[in-house]
């Protein structure tokens, strides 16, 4: 019988040549989508079953959240806020929930889960903010006035909800991302709201969250926010698709080697 085995940097590279070959990334996803499904129901499992997503928005917390180069000691450092990272497990399994899974994504529910993300912080917990001037960082692109937040977040959730729009559930998702993020609506947390509330949709459409749980993600998160702003949606979505893509297959991973240790017992 032949090798079988390959390291980890030959697998790494063969997804790469995957999403690369692919003639439409979305057929990879829908693709990923068939076999996660596939195997959860051979193990009678259920995707909100999964500890490793939890443990991944830990992860993603803390590539997400990191600090530069301290200046005197040239290492490394991490701003590890544990309340809201906690807030943020604790906030993704609400959004698993039955009872979330059945509501409609209204300005409303925006608040709530800003609110869960900010609880027992220094952040006013699903408080708008009341300042003005406010800019997108590196673009110059000023985010609406504070009196025009409420309006601005209806509508933005309104495309989120059109069904009618003539765009999937995918670009609908990755659109509020990114509105979100340029209308600012508090004074801090916008992002991981905007991330949460995303795949919150993801999930209401039976679909994968996104993951950004790679050291790459600190710099390529950010500059696809940034390609986005400047205009350049395929490369914002090419990224937040490949992201998608990437965290379905480390859950096939996770899966097929739950499904191997079973039948090893």
């Amino acid at each position: 019988m032949g090798n079988t085995h390959r390291n980890k940097n030959d697998y790494q590279e063969s997804k790469l040549y995957h999403i690369k070959k692919s003639t439409d990334i979305r057929d990879a996803i829908q693709y990923n989508h068939h076999k996660i499904s596939e195997l959860l129901a051979n193990q009678a499992k259920h995707f909100s079953d999964l500890d490793w997503v939890p443990y991944q928005i830990h992860k993603e917390s803390e590539i997400l959240m990191r600090i530069p180069y301290d200046t005197k000691s040239r290492s490394k450092k991490f701003w590890l806020d544990y309340p809201s990272i906690k807030n943020q497990e604790k906030t993704y399994e609400y959004i698993c929930s039955r009872n979330a899974q059945r509501k409609t994504i209204t300005r409303l529910e925006v608040i709530d889960i800003h609110r869960r993300l900010a609880y027992k912080t220094k952040i006013a917990p699903g408080r708008y903010r009341i300042s003005n001037g406010v800019y997108l960082i590196g673009t110059g692109i000023a985010a609406p006035d504070y009196n025009r937040i409420d309006s601005t977040m209806d509508d933005i959730v309104f495309r989120l909800n059109n069904n009618n729009s003539g765009k999937d559930f995918l670009t609908r998702a990755l659109d509020f991302h990114y509105e979100m993020f340029a209308t600012q609506p508090f004074d801090d947390y916008n992002k991981r709201t905007a991330r949460m509330v995303m795949n919150w949709f993801l999930l209401q459409n039976d679909c994968e969250p996104i993951l950004f749980n790679r050291r790459t993600d600190y710099h390529n998160y950010a500059r696809a926010l940034m390609a986005r702003a400047q205009n350049d949606c395929h490369t914002y979505n090419r990224y937040m698709l490949e992201c998608l893509v990437r965290t379905q297959e480390d859950i096939i991973d996770i899966l097929k080697n739950h499904a191997m240790s079973d039948y090893q017992k």
